[in-house]
């Protein structure tokens, strides 16, 4: 299970773990606002489909 729609901003996150500021606690917590708000979003990818979304 992986969320590549997120993968910068966790970069960018996770790069100030050390001494987090202000501005990436808010990011922090625009990232879990995001994921609630598209927990039931998904792309089905299927063996015998041809590819098409």
């Amino acid at each position: 299970i992986t969320r590549f729609d997120i993968v910068f901003a966790i970069y960018y996150c996770s790069r100030y773990m050390n001494q987090p500021q202000e501005a990436q606690l808010m990011a922090a917590k625009n990232i879990l606002k995001y994921l609630k708000g598209t927990m039931n979003h998904r792309i089905l990818f299927q063996a015998d489909g041809e590819g098409d979304l």
